[in-house]
């Protein structure tokens, strides 16, 4: 289960994630899992260029709130702007649980990992937006331990997303300056972003389970299982259950089959109608383990002009979003996340893409919940070689995009269906957000990106969204849908709106004449000053949003192959400094803390109309 790490070393690129345990699961109890919250107040030291500590804690160190981002907790310039190496700290102790196996499972960390428990190196993870899981020894047991999780900041070329770390110095001092430049434009938030939980479960187990949908009618549904068990069993059980109501059962010697459930009742857009899972393994009647997972019984597919949810075409309303607040960085509160669901559902609005990176186990559940649809992307953001520079080639035949990011790219995609596979708000995988896809270097790696999705997952359309013009384009083809960003108006033709049906209705256009595939308008909007007026309505005005708005509609309403609009962005949310941004990126329909601007009544009357 478990193999020992190195020594913690300075990071060049990516390492390879050593010492994990599978637990796609979301932590919840049952009659054989014990689950504890680790989150609460933890102590954290920031490193100086030498390794951390590990095996106790620093005096220097300094309380810090988990789950959250550590960059806006603290005062200090150089904190918010931390590069390198920190280590959190929290003391923890280990139940004796005779024939159940210690679990430490991390939301997620941002962005590369390794865990210590007193001392000893437990395991490692690198990405910063899903879930892993490492496991204690048993020699642990029955005692307090320190938990120690270092954390690496620094992204690289072969991290996804990518970045360089350069040293600058200062003429005048002579001093060093350690920078961590970023391509993609939101704040590089770090940390432990997500819960942490203590798990026991039975060393003979149900390592996975996943259930997907068939077929689907209002007479019956068949759904798929295929059950991965570690361990001696001889029998299993599955049961389906519709609001406590027994809907459907059976019992097998096989980890893969069918279940047909009579008269079903489907997942819908607005509609989250959910089937709990009880899955029981059991040897000579003894129940082993039991774990539990949540459904929804729909279908979807892909034509030429359409998106299909349950047969019928689906026009997706909503929004790209981030996980953004104002203290907790990257973690949104439980009363954050649902404040922000019920304002899209007073939108109007039937779904989101997670931009840029797969979003947290809570959200993704609040989406099955309430029937919104969602896109799940990869936090593969910023594949290209700089602002105002996806036009140059190169990327990826210069040697900066190496087989250690594919390696990177692949895992991290992996993680992502592993752990939203069962999801009925998961309606599309997307594997790249931007990337230069201009040039022809890139098309290996986007043929293995999307040989690689459809082998892990062939019931859900994959998508790469998409920059520049359809002539230019090389990987389009590789996919299910189209997904086109574009700022006409605002980076093409800035403050020009009177050339929106011309060049935008082109740029659409050309796609579906080249590829005959349904277009979604991912991404489209205008940085907007939240309280600022005119009369004329120019740039980042209220009214220059809501014109800007208005104009794209009614090119998508010409063009019945549209399958949907994500205005950019739900909210205004916080991008690293710059001369273009004040305070971070002002495109969102609500300010950073919700409030709404002038053109969310205007769409939010376009979207309760449609």
């Amino acid at each position: 289960m478990r193999e020992a790490c190195d020594t913690w070393t300075e990071h060049h690129g990516t390492f390879e994630a050593g010492g994990l345990v599978r637990y796609p699961f979301f932590p919840q109890e049952t009659v054989s899992r014990d689950v504890k919250s680790l989150d609460g107040i933890w102590r954290i030291a920031f490193g100086s260029g030498d390794a951390p500590t590990v095996s106790a804690i620093p005096e220097d160190a300094r309380s810090v709130a988990v789950p959250g981002s550590f960059n806006d907790q603290f005062p200090e310039r150089e904190i918010r702007n931390f590069c390198g190496l920190l280590a959190y700290y929290r003391p923890v102790f280990i139940p004796r649980q005779d024939g159940r196996e210690a679990l430490l499972r991390f939301g997620s960390v941002n962005y590369h990992a390794t865990v210590y428990l007193d001392g000893e190196c437990l395991g490692r993870h690198s990405g910063g937006h899903l879930p892993f899981a490492v496991a204690v020894p048993d020699d642990r047991r029955g005692r307090e331990c320190l938990l120690c999780v270092v954390v690496d900041t620094r992204l690289s070329w072969e991290t996804i997303p990518p970045g360089e770390v350069k040293v600058r110095t200062v003429t005048e001092t002579g001093e060093p300056r350690v920078l961590q430049t970023i391509h993609f434009d939101f704040f590089h938030y770090c940390g432990l972003h997500r819960s942490v939980h203590l798990l026991q479960i039975p060393r003979q187990r149900i390592a996975d389970v996943t259930l997907l949908t068939r077929s689907a009618d209002a007479a019956s549904a068949v759904v798929s299982y295929q059950v991965e068990i570690e361990g001696a069993w001889d029998t299993l059980r599955i049961r389906l259950w519709f609001k406590g109501r027994l809907a459907a059962e059976m019992e097998t010697d096989t980890t893969s089959g069918t279940i047909e459930i009579a008269s079903p009742i489907l997942w819908d857009a607005g509609q989250g109608h959910l089937y709990d899972v009880d899955i029981e393994l059991l040897h000579e009647g003894e129940l082993l383990d039991q774990a539990r997972e949540r459904i929804g019984i729909r279908t979807i597919a892909v034509t030429e002009d359409a998106f299909l949810l349950n047969g019928k075409p689906i026009y997706f309303k909503g929004f790209g979003r981030h996980e953004d607040f104002a203290i907790t960085g990257r973690y949104l509160p439980d009363a954050v996340l649902v404040h922000d669901f019920e304002i899209m559902r007073w939108m109007g609005a039937n779904s989101f893409r997670t931009t840029h990176y797969p979003y947290s186990e809570e959200t993704m559940r609040l989406a099955d919940e309430q029937g919104v649809l969602v896109i799940d992307e990869t936090p593969a953001v910023g594949l290209f070689t700089g602002w105002g520079s996806r036009d140059e080639p190169g990327l990826f035949s210069s040697g900066r995009i190496t087989p250690a990011t594919l390696r990177e790219h692949r895992q991290l995609l992996a993680e992502m269906i592993a752990r939203d596979k069962n999801r009925p708000s998961v309606v599309m995988w997307s594997v790249a957000n931007e990337a230069s896809t201009k040039e022809d270097a890139c098309v290996d790696y986007f043929s293995n990106l999307a040989s690689y999705a459809r082998s892990l997952d062939p019931t859900r359309p994959i998508t790469n969204v998409l920059h520049g013009d359809a002539a230019d384009e090389k990987t389009a083809h590789l996919f299910d849908v189209i997904c086109v960003n574009r700022y006409v108006g605002w980076y093409d033709f800035t403050g020009e709106l009177d050339v929106i049906p011309v060049v935008l209705g082109r740029i659409l256009d050309a796609y579906r004449e080249r590829y005959g595939k349904p277009v979604l308008f991912s991404e489209f909007g205008s940085d907007t000053v939240a309280g600022m007026h005119a009369i004329n309505g120019g740039m980042f005005t209220e009214e220059f949003q809501e014109e800007y708005l208005a104009r794209c509609f009614a090119v998508l309403d010409q063009r019945p192959w549209i399958m949907g609009e994500h205005v950019w962005n739900f909210a205004d949310f916080m991008t690293k400094q710059g001369l273009t941004r004040v305070n971070g990126n002002k495109k969102g329909l609500f300010t950073r803390d919700r409030a709404p601007k002038l053109a969310v009544h205007s769409v939010r009357r376009r979207w309760l109309s449609n």
